[in-house]
């Protein structure tokens, strides 16, 4: 495009700062008080919106960008079938404060026994045009999980999973500015794109929509970390180098017809030693993989096609394709495909409600990534935030999951899923491994099969929660199994100010 506009005589620099002028105006010209909190990413919740959706004629929210706002899903007749006690609530249209506080113990039995209490607090304000929030959990888990990356040492861990600040000039036009979840892609699955699997970070960004379109970016940096780096472009071969990691996302939302919703992405994710932020990287309208090309400005770049389309019977048929590489043979005589290998990754859901008795959702979701998808040269441009993935949690990986959920009930829901998967021996903390061997999975490969019943059972203030998962795996070095159990008890206080 900005070739043609090239030949055409149009400076497509200050054709950009044009239209971008016009979105910032659009914003603050408008008056509405349409301020509005996230909707936090949980499967119980989520699982009862995907379930509203596709049982409805007519969806107009964008399923797969999510958190959806409060505020859409009032407008658009969607919310809970049932309330969840996870969240501080303020009447809606009403500026005030409120304050939840969750206080909770959970027992954990298997081969890693343990018994952690905990608390979230989540703190909501809204006034006018603007809405904060602030979402503690603090719990000994923490301390526990290998892939936490905060501060162990205390006597209790914490960690502040929604800290952000939305001013909405208008339903349909928003900023957005702090640290929450995010799951570009299909509903209830790890996005393969951005997701809910790492811990929250910190972005900036904006959002503006139609009833047709939603195009959305948001730009931020990530953690700090010790980079190597395989070609020496950036580090010398050999040495390490502390660097500082950036990312830019945008994400177009296309609603084709009232049953089809197409949504494009694209990602750039940089650093180095000296990196300071590109500004060609946080142009909110630019094509990353020109920059990189014509500016020679080194990155990762990532590009995400999303479907939904949901039938006349009420099916929901879902498709994330990721391209983190894919090698095309331009020079004549070369085989590049022969020597490097793609870097893909593919997920699909179909999901059914009812089948076999109302209420329920059921669906069949397969994924595969990749060998060497989310990893460079250099270890610094992996798609990673800390210990985990920023979208699916691994690579080299195949897996077909069936899963039923119950939602009838207005105290009970009780979700049953079955997964096989396999792996091959790649972490997504090395780097790429360029080798003309392209078998999939990379061996040796891990075969695995998990069976996990997740209950929860609300009564007045208390919420109780059991999990019970069966794991099995095998590999060229034997097979184990274990069963696993954990119960919760939570008690929930709403206090509104």
């Amino acid at each position: 495009m900005n070739n043609i506009l090239h030949l055409l005589g149009v400076n497509t620099s200050y054709l950009n700062r044009f239209i971008f002028t016009i979105i910032i105006l659009n914003f603050w010209l408008s008056t509405s008080r349409a301020a509005a909190r996230y909707v936090t990413i949980e499967r119980q919740v989520y699982r009862n919106l995907e379930y509203q959706f596709i049982m409805t004629d007519n969806i107009n929210v964008f399923v797969m960008n999510q958190p959806y706002n409060e505020s859409s899903l009032h407008q658009n007749g969607a919310y809970f079938i049932k309330r969840t006690p996870n969240r501080a609530e303020i009447i809606e249209s009403e500026d005030g404060i409120s304050v939840l506080v969750k206080p909770g113990y959970q027992l954990q039995t298997g081969s890693e026994s343990s018994s952690n209490p905990s608390t979230l607090i989540d703190g909501y304000f809204k006034s006018g045009n603007i809405v904060g929030v602030n979402r503690l959990y603090a719990s000994q888990q923490l301390k526990k999980d290998e892939q936490f990356h905060g501060d162990k040492g205390e006597w209790v861990s914490a960690y502040l999973y929604d800290a952000y600040v939305i001013y909405s000039a208008s339903p349909r036009h928003s900023f957005f500015g702090g640290r929450t979840a995010r799951n570009i892609g299909i509903p209830n699955e790890y996005s393969l794109f951005l997701s809910d699997n790492p811990y929250p970070y910190d972005h900036f960004g904006f959002s503006t929509s139609s009833d047709n379109f939603q195009f959305s970016w948001y730009f931020g940096r990530l953690n700090d970390m010790l980079g190597i780096d395989d070609e020496g472009l950036l580090i010398p071969i050999g040495e390490t180098k502390t660097v500082r990691r950036y990312m830019s996302f945008q994400r177009l939302d296309l609603k084709v017809s009232k049953r089809l919703q197409i949504g494009l992405s694209e990602a750039t994710l940089y650093g180095g030693p000296d990196q300071t932020t590109a500004g060609a990287y946080v142009n909110p309208l630019n094509f990353y993989y020109l920059s990189q090309r014509n500016q020679n400005l080194q990155m990762n770049g990532s590009w995400q096609v999303n479907v939904f389309y949901y039938t006349p019977h009420n099916w929901a048929l879902y498709l994330d394709f990721y391209i983190d590489d894919f090698i095309i043979n331009n020079d004549e005589g070369i085989d590049d495909r022969g020597v490097h290998p793609d870097r893909l990754a593919i997920m699909s859901k179909i999901s059914i409600p009812d089948l076999g008795t109302s209420a329920t959702l059921t669906t069949l979701r397969y994924v595969r990534v990749w060998n060497e998808t989310y990893v460079t040269y250099r270890n610094f441009e992996n798609w990673i935030y800390f210990s985990k993935g920023l979208g699916f949690p691994e690579r080299s990986y195949e897996g077909l999951k069936l899963e039923s959920s119950y939602l009838g009930s207005q105290t009970w829901e009780i979700n049953l899923s079955i997964e096989a998967w396999r792996q091959g021996d790649r972490s997504l903390h090395t780097t790429l491994v360029d080798e003309t061997d392209h078998t999939f999975p990379a061996g040796p490969v891990t075969n695995g099969f998990r069976t996990l019943l997740d209950m929860q059972y609300l009564y007045k203030n208390l919420v109780f929660n059991l999990e019970l998962v069966y794991d099995k795996t095998s590999s060229n070095i034997g097979s184990s199994s274990a069963i696993s159990t954990i119960m919760g008890i939570n008690y929930t206080h709403n206090l509104n100010l």
